[in-house]
């Protein structure tokens, strides 16, 4: 446990040196307009497909913590991810 501990430490240091030592990175990458964006009925199909309470959860940010284990799955599914067999 002990070693273990240590390489964790001793990985920590090395990625923080590296990350202190490369260019500032930008805090969000640009919003660049998709072709793959959804109109309105597709947007409000999926949000039926999602039920409201996940819709009221999730609001702009898309926390998937914000989710219970049974309301990610129903996410995934109606994102069309099929999960666990489903």
């Amino acid at each position: 446990m002990y070693i273990m501990g240590w390489r964790a430490a001793e990985t920590a240091w090395n990625m923080e040196q590296q990350r202190n030592s490369s260019p500032p990175q930008h805090s969000r990458a640009p919003v660049i307009p998709s072709e793959h964006a959804m109109d309105d009925a597709q947007l409000k199909n999926l949000e039926a497909r999602m039920g409201p309470t996940i819709v009221a959860k999730l609001g702009e940010d898309l926390d998937m913590r914000k989710l219970t284990g049974e309301e990610a799955m129903q996410f995934m599914m109606a994102m069309g991810i099929p999960m666990g067999g489903h």
